[in-house]
Formats: C-alpha cells, structure tokens, sequence
C-alpha cells in the first residue's frame, strides 16, 4: 500500500510503533542516553492532537519521518533543514521559516536553519523575553498566531525590509528551559489556522527534545573521555619509579600512582587508602622521630611553592636504616590552569646516585691528590677557555702564585697563538681521540716558553664539547735541545750534502748503503740508483785488483786508514774520473756498521798533473827552441848588418847605372837576392816567436803573396793550396810578422788536420758589418772589415773540441807533435788588432776558420811605400839638417853615411855611445837628429845614449836601428809607442822617408 492510500487510523498505528522502539532503544542502551532521554515524557500525545482535526495522510506521513530522525541521532542539527521544511510543508500559507536558538547569555536568537531564499533571515535577531513576538512566544511558553503584525502592537518593526504579513513563532522548550523558536511567516494576512498551531508546535517539541538529546550525549562524552584520560594518566604515572601524589592548593592529597602506594604502606597509610584526602601538609607537620628530620622542611617547601615564592622545592634525605644506607628525594612542582592549583610531590630513591657520586667524589680526592703530586700541569677547561680545575704544577709552569691565582685566567691567554689551539682541539673533537701539539705559551710574568699540549674533549648529548681535560708539559729545554740537534743535523747533512767530496757508507760486500749527493755532481749518478750496487762494479778494470785488495785489509782491520788511495770510476757519460780515497773501518759500530769512504775528484789534479809534464816537455824544448832563437837572433844581426850593405850599394848601383843594360840587371838581381836574403831572415825570426812586433799599414794580399812560396813548402805535396784574393782589400794596421804568423799557424792546423791529404784554401774579402748583419756571436763593431778565410778538407772536430781549440795547451795532437799554443796565439793577435775569429767544423767534413781585420777609415793607395826604384838624386828642400850617425859595423855605417851626404845632410859620425858623447860636448853646431844603433860595444847602448843626449842635447831628435829580435830590442828599452825605429836591413828609400818622418815630426 502506497503512502498516499495510508488511513489516519494506520498512521496513529505507525506512531504508536515509533514509540515502542524508541522506548525499547532506552532499555538497550549502553550509555547514560538511557537515563536521560526521555522522550515520551516530553512530548504531549500526538494521538490526542490529531482528533480534533482533519489532517491529511502526508502531513502524519512527513511528521512521522520527521520523529524518525530527530530521536535516533545524536547529532540533529543535520535534520533542522528537514525540520523547517516539514514545517513549511505542512502549513501551505507559509511563505518561508526558521530556526532560532539562544545563547549562551539568553538574550539573542541565532538562526540555524531557514526554509528561505532570503538571505535576511540569516541574520542575528536580538530580543528579550517579553519583547515582539518572539519574545512574548519566549515568555508565556505557547504558539503565537499573528494575522497581522502591523495591527499587533507586540511587533517591533526592524530595519530590514518587511517581507510578511502573518506570523506564526511556537517556542522550543525543554523541562521549562527555553532554547529558541521556531517560525513560519506569510505575505498574507491570517495565513495560518489553529491545525499550523498544533502541528509548528509539535514540530518544535520534537526539535527541542532531539536538542536536549545531543547536548546530553555531548556530556557523556566528554565524561567519558575524562574517565579515560584520567585513567591513562594514572595508568602513566603508576608506571613511574618515583612516588607521586597530586595536591590540590590546600595540601590536600586527590591521587597517588603505584609507587606511592607501596611508600604509604612502607610508612603505615595503607589503612588510609595510602593517604587519599589526608592533609600532606599536617602529615610532615606532625611527623616526629629520627626519621623526621627533614618533615618540617618539606612543609615549609610545600608552602613556599603554594605561595608561587618558589617554582619548584627538591631536598634530599637520608632514610635511617640499620641494615643499608639509602637516600631519598623529594620535589614539589606547582601547577595551574584556568580552572584550579594543585601540586605534583614526588618521592625518588637517590641512593645509587648519593652512592655514585660519594664514590666519585672519593675518586675525584683521590684524582685530585694523585694530579697534585705530578711533576707535569693537570687542567680541566671549558670550550671557552674557562679553567675549572688546575693542579699545583700547572701554576708553576706558567709562573703562577697559586692554583686559586691561576683559575682567574683563560688557559686561551696562555697560548701565543689560540686560534692554533682551536683548530688542534676541533682534530681532537673529530678523530674522538687523545692528542696533543706543540704550542708556544707565556708565562705570568711574560716569557715564553714552549709546551706540550695533551688532550681530550668529551661531548655534550648534543654532540657538542662540553668540556677538556689535558696535560701540559713545559718542554722549553726538550725542544731547545731537540732544534740544537735538528739544527747540528742540518749542518750535518749539510756539510755532506755541499762537500767537494763523495762520501759513501758500504757493507762489507762493498754494497754500497749511502752516498752522498756529490755523486750526482761528480759522476752524473743520482744517489738512489746507486744504493744497493756493488761499488767495484764501477770501478776501472786497471784499478779493480788492487782496490779490492786494498778494501778487503780495511775490512779486516777497524779504524782509519788514512792512507789516500787512487783509482778511476766510470761516470753517467761512460768517461773515467779519478777518485782519491780514504776509509774508516765502523762495521762495529752499531750507529753505522758500514765502512765510511771519503773520496775527492782529482781528475783536474791528473790533468793538471799531464799537463805539467808536458809543460815541463815543453819548457825544454822551448828551453831549446829559445837557444836557437838566440843563436837565429845573433845570426840574423849579423847577416841584417851585412844585407844592409849589400842592399845599400846594389841600390847604389841602380841609381848611377844606366847603361849597360847588362850590368844594371846584374846590380837587380843582386838587390833581389838581398830582398830574399831578408826574407828568410824575418822568417826565421817569425819561427823563433822573435819576430818584430812594429805594427804598419800593411795590404794583406800583399803579405798572401809573399807567403805562398814558404806555405807550399810547410805543406805536403798530397796537399793542394789555393789562394784566391778579393781586388781593392781594404788595408789593415798590424805588425806584418803577427798577420805572417796568423796565416801559417791557420794553415800549419790545417795541414795536420788532413794526415792523408786534401785541399788548404785562403780567401781574403771585404765585409761591411752593421747592426743587421748576423754575425753573432762574433763581437765586431759597425764597420769596414778585411776577411781572412783558411779552409780544409780534413777531419773537423766536434763540439767539445770547438769549446777548447782556443785554450792555451790544449791540443788534440800526439804527445810531441804541438804545443797547444798555436791556435791560442792566434786568437791572442787577432784580439790585439781589434779583430774577430770565428770557426765552423763538424767530424769528418773539414774546418774553416775566418779572420775578420778591422780595415783603416782613411782609403789609402796601393802607392803606400816609396818605390825601390825611386831616384836618390833629388835632394831634399832641407839641407842644413845635421845628424849624428852611431854605429858599430864599419860597412854599415860607411854605407850610410854615404847615402845621406849624397842626400845632402850633414852627417857626423860615432863608432859607440861613449864617443857619440863626447863629440856632442865638444861640437859647437846643432844636431837636428841622431841615428843610433840599439845594441852597441863600451857598455852604452842606443837607449842609454839617447836619455843622455836628452841632457846636452835636448833638440835632437832620436832614431834608432837594429838588426836584433824584438826580445833584445825590449830589452834595450826601444820599443816604446812613441819611439821612432827601423829595422835592419832596410832599403835606402825606407831610411830616407823614416828620416824625413822624424825630423819633420812635431
């Protein structure tokens, strides 16, 4: 059957039923509910409204409904919508409604819910009982039916627009408890009749009641919720190990946990339900006997706390036990909420800890006297520096009175540098363990000192340094005497490391253990590759035998042998040095158990010692070589004396034969051979190193060609010599005997530098040097110069040999076949003249050596000297001149005097000094020049005669003449820059221009 098809008598049926199982719902119900929600009691018959009335099958329908949910939740407030729905709906006039509940004051109406679209009635509305409808709904406790609310003098009309006419409000009501209304409201006037009533009233019953029903299952739980929180927190503080009981803020005791309750029957309160409801404050008050010492204590801790003078009491007591000592505590902790005060007392049994720290603290005694009498510092400080603990020893190394003086200081002020102290302890934090470090620290009075700094940190529950014990040791003179023998250890290794010589530690296998850094300079061996060899594997095999028998006697024999011995070790490079050796024999000893072997480099003494012998090979045959040369000199004087008359008379003969032709080229031949005659000499001289040292303006193509005849015969004749000669050399100024030696040391090098023949050629050029030519390394200026070139096809040399040919004694040749001087006396000459040499060779593909002369700034012709053809006729525009002629040999001085009357001088003659003397002091004319000769008979020479001359004469001029070498010249004192000389034999034209020089000389 359809809802619709329903009959009254079946819905009060349905009613009927509904009230049955809530009724049976209160006696199964668990809960408080069942006390409390009194339905039945609260709501009039609904059987007895309906009689009266005609109400139609949906109305009971939606009523039923509504019952329904409003008594079976416990939240309504979800069905209040549904509520003012059914109200709207079973009153068709009404046009909106709503509900409205009190507050908490009782004085203003909120809406809750609303059947509206106007959001108006959402609002608060604000009355007073009593006050407009609502109010007087409020006040009498019954439905108020407006028709209309302009004509009803309890309307108070509000602000809001007025949007009904009619008004139907029925009170919410619960044990005569007014909670709010509810109201349907109309555009109509008289809207609603007396079935609205009844029905907005009833609805507003069952509202009411399913309210109550919520706000009473809302206490219960939160009674519940109570309960157990209240049991969970005696659940938790029973679990507790201390005794405690809760106070309230008059003493009184409200809880224990379990632990009290044992305590209460330890102490006699079982019986009194372990003192729940008594008095904590009386019960210390009233406590007596040796027990309750601290009773009054406790209590007057209770109260201080209860007055909020403290926040918290603890105190500690013994408990008198004749069997064992134990140890409680007691704290009083206070409390407050809003609501109330009470106090938290707990009891704790202390005695492990009491116990703990007294054996601490008779450890710490110990500690602290056992630390007293160390001989070293014992501290304890914070992260910050502060010291908490010191013993005696600490104060006295940093110079403090007493430990007391000590404590006032940072143990960071101690240290010169904290921040190092900082960074050693954070290593310490981090690696967990015991450290220490070297610091520098200052005493009181300001010295410093040095310490050893021994310690450890130990870590908070945060992980942080909570505080450092360390030692500190004052090991100023320790490390005095460790920096002493560090630094005798540096000058140690130091003179081993610098020493000249080799010193080497070897076992008794001649393994060698040690060698000094030397080696690497001396040999070219690293030390380490030679560690662990055996040193007679270096050794020369010439040398092995005797310096192994030589090792084995000083291993046999412990000590020094201080006997050098020699011998040759092979370098890195595979070349032999030679070593001198002493050894020490210190197997025995335990700090070395080695043989020490000082060796020393002498391979400069052995090539010194070479070279010395062969010097002193050389100084005899220099020694001979000089004899001869003093015999060529002797022979050259004499035989230049006899050229120079020969070539004086044969110049004499040219210059008065004119016819016949025949007996002129005799006279020419004569003078030719003379020239080649003088030739010879001045190589002889040039031979015998004796050579003149005058330097002229000399055409080197000129000396070239005069040199070649004599260079063919130095060479072999599987040697081929080729001369080429560059057209208009520039003219150098040299002495013509140094450029001769030049040539034929350059081509003497080079003929022996070709053993099985070759090809010598000589090359003379012009070279103009500037800044951009590249003739570096050579040190030539800007210039004009003349280039002297000798090349060979022989076996060239390498670079080792290039760096020494210039050394004086250095040579490659065979012992007895050069001197070493030869290419060094070049070098020498060529130097002297401003000049350069330079030299290209590689093995095997021959050498060239290049001569560069500086050439003379002013061009000068080829017709430099006066032809020896020149007629000796043509006298002087001078004839006045007198010139005083000393000279020994006969011829000689005849010939000359000749030749300068026929040039129309006035000539006087001396035979030697002495008599050259006297004829000056007894001779009344002028002497406008003399010409001596050097070296003269009587004991005066030229020189001797000349500084006199000087005296008497000091007008005259001097020329000197000789046939000697220069060494004899020198010796003479001739060969000064500014004496004027000419050397025998000369040709009449070269004594007349040197004659004409001189006396026109300013």
């Amino acid at each position: 059957m359809s809802d619709h098809h329903k009959t009254k008598a079946q819905l009060l049926e349905e009613l009927a039923a509904l009230r049955q199982t809530v009724a049976e719902l209160r006696q199964q119900a668990t809960t408080p509910i069942a006390a409390v929600l009194k339905i039945e009691d609260e709501l009039p018959s609904n059987a007895e409204r309906f009689r009266p009335f005609s109400l139609s099958l949906n109305d009971l329908d939606r009523l039923l409904e509504l019952s329904r949910a409003l008594v079976t939740t416990h939240t309504p407030t979800a069905v209040l919508d549904q509520a003012i729905k059914a109200a709207t709906e079973t009153a068709p006039a009404a046009d909106r409604g709503s509900l409205q509940l009190l507050d908490d004051t009782g004085q203003t109406l909120h809406t809750v819910a609303i059947s509206s679209p106007d959001e108006t009635l959402g609002q608060v509305i604000t009355f007073r009982p009593g006050e407009g409808i609502a109010g007087h709904a409020l006040a009498s406790n019954q439905t108020i039916n407006v028709a209309d609310v302009l004509a009803d003098e309890r309307f108070l009309p509000s602000e809001l627009p007025l949007r009904f006419r009619s008004l139907l409000v029925a009170p919410l009501v619960v044990k005569g408890r007014l909670i709010g209304t509810l109201s349907l409201s109309s555009q109509k006037v008289g809207a609603f009749v007396a079935a609205d009533e009844i029905l907005v009233q009833l609805i507003a019953d069952q509202v009411a009641a399913a309210l109550e029903n919520a706000r009473l299952f809302d206490s219960y739980l939160q009674a519940e919720n109570l309960r157990k929180a209240h049991q969970f927190l005696q659940a938790t503080i029973d679990a507790l190990a201390s005794h405690i009981a809760i106070l309230d803020e008059r003493g009184q005791i409200i809880a224990v946990n379990a632990r009290w309750r044992l305590f209460a029957e330890a102490n006699g309160y079982a019986g009194s339900n372990y003192g729940l409801g008594l008095n904590y404050l009386q019960i210390c008050e009233a406590a007596s006997g040796p027990d309750a010492e601290e009773a009054p204590l406790v209590a007057e801790g209770i109260r201080e706390v209860m007055a909020g003078r403290r926040n918290q009491f603890y105190l500690e007591y013994p408990a008198h036990n004749p069997l064992e000592q134990r140890w409680f505590g007691v704290r009083v902790t206070h409390f407050q909420d809003a609501e109330a005060t009470w106090l938290v007392v707990t009891h704790e049994d202390v005695t492990e800890r009491r116990l703990a720290e007294e054996a601490l603290r008779a450890s710490e005694e110990k500690y602290r006297n056992l630390t007293n009498q160390l001989p070293v510092g014992v501290y304890r400080d914070t992260p910050p520096g502060k010291l908490v603990y010191a013993n005696p020893a600490l104060a006295v190394i940093l110079g403090y009175n007493n430990i007391e003086e000590m404590l006032q200081t940072s143990i960071r002020n101690v240290f010169d540098n904290p921040h190092e102290r900082d960074a050693y302890l954070a290593t310490c934090h981090l690696n967990g363990e015991v450290a220490y470090h070297e610091l520098k620290a200052r005493t009181a009075e300001g010295s410093q000192i040095w310490v050893r700094d021994t310690a450890r940190v130990f870590l908070n529950e945060a992980g942080e340094i909570d505080y450092i014990d360390g030692i500190i040791q004052d090991i100023t003179d320790h490390r005095a005497a460790a920096e002493a023998l560090k630094a005798s250890e540096i000058r140690f290794r130091s003179l081993i490391q610098n020493s000249s010589d080799i010193i080497t530690l070897l076992g008794a296998d001649g393994t060698v253990q040690y060698v000094s850094p030397p080696v690497e300079r001396i040999l070219g061996y690293p030390p380490e590759r030679v560690i662990g060899q055996n040193v007679f594997s270096y050794v020369h095999p010439e040398d092995l035998t005797g310096l192994q028998t030589r090792f084995n006697e000083t291993v046999q024999y412990p000590g020094i042998d201080d006997t050098p011995f020699e011998f040759r070790m092979r370098d890195a490079q595979g070349q032999w040095r030679w070593l001198e050796a002493v050894s020490n024999n210190l197997l025995d000893d335990p700090n070395v158990k080695g043989i020490v072997v000082n060796g020393r480099d002498i391979s400069r003494r052995k090539q010194m010692e070479e070279q010395l012998r062969l010097l002193e090979a050389q100084f005899l045959q220099s020694q001979k070589m000089d004899a001869i040369g003093r015999l060529a000199g002797g022979v050259a004087h004499d035989f230049n004396n006899v050229l120079t008359v020969i070539r004086g008379y044969s110049d004499l003969l040219l210059m008065h034969l004119r016819e016949p032709e025949d007996l002129r080229s005799y006279a020419e031949q004569i003078r030719k051979a003379t020239n080649q005659a003088a030739s010879v000499t001045r190589q002889l001289l040039i031979f015998s190193r004796q050579e003149m040292a005058q330097p002229e303006i000399i055409d080197l193509n000129g000396v070239m060609i005069d040199l070649e005849k004599m260079l063919e015969r130095l060479i072999a004749e599987d040697v081929d010599l080729e001369i080429r000669l560059a057209p208009a050399l520039g003219l150098v100024k040299m002495n013509p005997g140094h450029i001769e030696q030049v040539v034929m040391n350059l081509v003497i090098n080079a003929r022996d530098a070709m053993p099985y023949g070759g090809q010598i050629t000589i090359q003379t050029a012009n070279i103009a040097v500037d800044k951009t030519t590249p003739l570096q390394p050579l040190p030539l200026q800007p210039g004009r110069y003349a280039q002297l070139t000798v090349t060979d096809t022989g076996i060239g040399m390498d670079q080792e040999t290039l760096s020494h040919i210039f050394e004086p004694f250095y040579t490659t040749k065979e012992q007895g076949k050069g001197t070493g001087l030869g290419l060094s006396t070049v070098y020498a000459i060529v130097n002297q003249s401003k000049g350069s040499i330079q030299v290209f060779s590689q093995p095997g593909q021959g050498t060239t050596f290049q001569v560069y002369l500086p050439c003379l700034t002013d061009q000068i012709g080829p017709d430099l000297r006066m032809a020896d053809n020149q007629d000796l006729d043509a006298a002087p525009d001078k004839k006045l001149e007198t010139i005083l002629l000393v000279e020994d040999e006969v011829e000689v001085r005849k010939l000359t005097r000749l030749i300068l009357r026929k040039q129309g001088y006035h000539v006087l003659e001396a035979q030697h000094g002495e008599e050259a003397l006297r004829l000056c002091q007894q001779s009344l004319e002028t002497i406008h020049l003399v010409l001596t000769d050097v070296v003269m008979p009587n004991g005066m020479n030229g020189r001797e005669l000349a500084e006199r001359l000087k005296v008497i004469r000091p007008e005259a001029k001097i020329l000197f003449m000789s046939g000697y070498t220069d060494d004899v010249i020198l010796r003479h004192g001739v060969l000064d820059a500014h004496v004027n000389f000419i050397q025998k034999p000369f040709t009449l034209n070269i004594l007349l221009r040197k004659i004409r020089e001189t006396l026109d000389a300013s």
